[in-house]
């Protein structure tokens, strides 16, 4: 199965979030504290919510996530493509709201933001790992280092 991401999905979602904190700061400060923002602070803080946005689509999110009975192939923005087998599967599970991690043996974790594809590829992929891989699911991660007791 090929998974393709979606910009849209992403944004409604990093977007949202943030959006809601910084309403969320904004009516603290004002309410509890009594300074209101100016405009200009508002718009202000567009630059870092773009920043961070844009930083996490390209370091999480592969421009390729295939899926396969025997492999798994990923391509990152800026990296070179990857195909892995999946016996070489050591750990899989969820790290922060939205990150899925896959670690295989002699290469690195890698974190998928899963929150960028829509919810029948997510439910996919994480139902995939879960049927045909659930002895390998960690049930703690250290950074990105999976642990299964």
């Amino acid at each position: 199965m090929q998974m393709h991401r979606s910009f849209w999905t992403f944004s409604r979602y990093v977007l949202g979030v943030f959006g809601a904190v910084t309403i969320a700061g904004y009516l603290w400060q004002g309410w509890y504290q009594g300074r209101w923002w100016t405009v200009g602070y508002i718009y202000s803080l567009t630059v870092p919510i773009i920043a961070v946005a844009l930083f996490i689509w390209f370091v999480f999110v592969p421009r390729n996530l295939e899926l396969s009975e025997d492999r798994f192939a990923v391509q990152f923005p800026f990296r070179a493509p990857r195909e892995l087998s999946w016996n070489d599967l050591r750990y899989w599970g969820s790290g922060a709201d939205g990150i899925l991690l896959l670690q295989f043996k002699e290469r690195a974790t890698y974190q998928l933001f899963l929150l960028a594809f829509p919810s029948g590829q997510r439910r996919y992929l994480v139902d995939f790992l879960a049927r045909r891989f659930p002895e390998r699911k960690a049930r703690l991660w250290l950074g990105t280092r999976g642990f299964r007791w």
